[in-house]
């Protein structure tokens, strides 16, 4: 029987530093029936068409243009044009495991009743090669609570049955959280496989780098579950999340806090404390405080 086909998509802006090793990667996937759509977000450096050049001659990428739209927009062109049973994202700089794919689509056939299977992360330092971290987030019953609390997956560690869902295209960041909150809160039953991993690169120009940025995101896409979550286990959660996020970049959040009091379901004390030490971290790091003042004199 023949095998199915994964389509691995790349999107890229001005990403000719890696993505040469990263396409090579793909080739080096000991599962052979891939596809690899690389899509130009738009980019500025003729460079970067150089490096691509040989691969779109050669057949071995199915390249395409756009105009900027971001992460988002790019992976929904390669989700638009993927010919195959599974999907694959791929950022430009990272890489997988050479058995990963395989070993994945394994897990599928043999799981039927599974959505997608995702398995460890190792994030690794670009200039040293050394590994910085690993996730490793074994699911239970309840993945979509449980991706509530932490958003556990990075974009490449998860192979998917290609289904007609897109990312949200107004979100600059996080659209990747905010895409697996909405495939896991179908009540499907998502896999896990701890003998594959995936690499993501850490350098200076991860989007990641911005955490102020990044915890507006996940404000609005827990906001967005929140409107359409009538489960009260869940909206409690959210609410709690929110609360924490909106209080780190210094948001109003009387709502939430009420939401909380009111609801009864976490301590109040731990959240008050929290709030304390967070202030009192706050004092300490701010040079114009009186307290600094005095204490360095």
């Amino acid at each position: 029987m023949k095998e199915k086909l994964v389509s691995i998509i790349i999107p890229t802006f001005n990403g000719e530093k890696f993505i040469e090793e990263t396409i090579k990667n793909c080739q080096e996937q000991s599962y052979r029936n891939i596809e690899i759509i690389v899509i130009n977000d738009g980019s500025s450096s003729k460079e970067l068409e150089e490096v691509l050049e040989p691969y779109i001659k050669a057949k071995v990428i199915k390249y395409i243009y756009q105009e900027n739209k971001g992460l988002a927009g790019a992976r929904n062109t390669g989700i638009k044009h993927a010919l195959g049973n599974y999907i694959q994202f791929l950022d430009d700089d990272d890489l997988l495991d050479k058995y990963k794919i395989e070993n994945q689509v394994k897990y599928l056939e043999k799981n039927q009743e599974v959505l997608g299977v995702y398995c460890k992360t190792k994030y690794f330092d670009n200039d040293t090669k050394e590994i910085i971290k690993e996730l490793e987030v074994r699911p239970n019953e309840d993945i979509y609570g449980q991706f509530l609390i932490k958003n556990f997956l990075s974009v490449n560690s998860i192979l998917i049955r290609k289904k007609d869902l897109l990312f949200d295209e107004s979100l600059k960041s996080l659209e990747d959280y905010d895409y697996w909150l909405r495939y896991f809160n179908t009540n499907e039953k998502i896999g896990f496989t701890d003998d594959t991993y995936c690499m993501v690169r850490v350098h200076n120009n991860n989007m990641s780098s911005n955490l102020y940025r990044m915890a507006e995101n996940e404000i609005k896409v827990l906001e967005k579950e929140l409107l359409k979550n009538s489960n009260s286990k869940y909206t409690e959660l959210i609410n709690y999340r929110l609360f924490k996020l909106k209080y780190l970049i210094g948001v109003e959040c009387d709502e939430n806090q009420r939401f909380i009091i009111n609801a009864n379901k976490y301590n109040l004390i731990k959240v008050l404390l929290y709030k304390f030490k967070q202030v009192i971290k706050k004092i300490k790091s701010d040079k114009k405080n009186i307290y600094y003042n005095k204490k360095n004199r």
